[in-house]
């Protein structure tokens, strides 16, 4: 099992090796215990592949500025609960896609680390998808990653905030997840319906998510809505461009 700073130890050392663990890979392959020794063990060539990853360049720049990724804290039910920021388009502006992809999968790893308690329960999280849809190679990039290597981490998920007259296209966008995952998957559009997702109040969430989308609003650059309107649109109607590379 290898980590995300690179270092080794023997799978069944590890955090991924305990039972609740493995059973994630045991669930996520409907009972089929050959079928979950084969995604298990794939995911442990995965590691070798893509650990470590260097906080260094433009991964670091992505992680440290604070815009992308936070931490909210936990939900009303205590479960772990986790932001990325879409940026309103420009979540991308100036990165190229796989060094976006490397941070996202720090961000996850530092996360799983931080919520494993004493490495046994590497429990679920509910993660909040806020800022404007994610450009679609990435997106894809990153579904087919979490199902294969990271299989029932979500316990739910919300996008948040849409406006109500194209929740339905957003909804459409769910395509790029197994069935079960987007199953997890909420489309919320005023901050009332959202704070009860997360059993929250206003004051428990941070700042830069209140407000619901007229707050949200006043965050868009000049041409945010055509950048965002052509990651919706282009994502439904184009598939994976970039995806095989990533």
């Amino acid at each position: 099992y290898r980590a995300l700073d690179g270092s080794e130890s023997p799978w069944e050392d590890s955090a991924a090796g305990s039972d609740s663990a493995l059973r994630r890979f045991i669930y996520a392959r409907k009972g089929d215990l050959a079928k979950a020794e084969a995604m298990y063990a794939a995911h442990l060539v995965w590691r070798t592949k893509v650990f470590p990853i260097e906080e260094e360049g433009a991964v670091a720049d992505l992680l440290r500025d604070g815009r992308r990724f936070f931490r909210i804290g936990k939900c009303g039910d205590g479960m772990p609960l986790i932001g990325i920021d879409f940026c309103w388009g420009y979540f991308m502006d100036g990165f190229a896609p796989v060094d976006c992809l490397r941070a996202t999968l720090m961000f996850i790893e530092r996360e799983i680390e931080h919520t494993d308690a004493g490495g046994k329960g590497l429990p679920q999280a509910c993660i909040v998808s806020y800022g404007g849809p994610p450009p679609i190679d990435f997106a894809g990039a990153l579904a087919v990653t979490l199902e294969a290597n990271y299989p029932e981490r979500l316990n739910k998920g919300a996008i948040y905030p849409v406006p109500r007259m194209i929740a339905r296209l957003v909804q459409a966008f769910l395509w790029i997840f197994d069935k079960d995952t987007a199953k997890k998957i909420s489309i919320v559009s005023d901050e009332e319906d959202f704070l009860k997702f997360v059993g929250l109040s206003s004051a428990e969430i941070p700042e830069r998510i209140r407000g619901g989308l007229e707050a949200a609003e006043r965050k868009f650059q000049p041409d945010s809505t055509t950048r965002m309107n052509r990651l919706l649109y282009g994502g439904i109607s184009s598939g994976f461009g970039a995806l095989p590379e990533m």
